[in-house]
């Protein structure tokens, strides 16, 4: 069964191809677990998990899923996607999956983190260049059609 319900879509400027698994731990603390984003995650749990005491546990518990994604050539379970920007055909935005509809407090941590991101982030201690231009919520909905036969 499909387990994506919502997507959160973080629109940039630039080919997401890039950065998307390092934005995507940085702002919600998962990664492959491999080779991109350990750095990012590890700087959530310090900014996010460990400042905020208020909040009892890591805010995407219970929200956040993964999905099967193509990645060169080979699928493989990810918390986030590229997505084709609609306008000029490129790969420029980046969307995180989640099988419960974000909470408000959700859509505006990922909004913070993403900024955050865009303007202090680095990957492999390069400095990230991209600027965001939106955010976007995507509902998947099914729709069942019956015939007689």
């Amino acid at each position: 069964m499909y387990n994506v319900n919502f997507e959160v879509v973080i629109d940039t400027d630039s080919y997401a191809g890039n950065f998307e698994r390092e934005l995507c731990a940085y702002v919600t603390g998962r990664w492959d677990h491999e080779t991109h984003g350990g750095d990012q995650a590890e700087i959530f749990e310090k900014e996010v998990l460990l400042s905020k005491l208020e909040l009892p546990h890591d805010p995407f518990e219970g929200y956040i899923t993964t999905t099967l994604t193509q990645d060169d050539d080979c699928p493989v379970e990810a918390y986030q996607c590229l997505e084709w920007e609609p306008i000029n055909k490129k790969m420029n935005s980046v969307g995180i999956f989640f099988e419960i509809e974000p909470t408000t407090e959700i859509i505006e941590l990922i909004k913070e983190r993403s900024y955050k991101f865009a303007n202090e982030g680095k990957i492999f201690d390069h400095p990230v260049t991209l600027k965001i231009i939106g955010f976007r919520l995507l509902k998947r909905t099914v729709k069942i059609e019956e015939t007689n036969v």
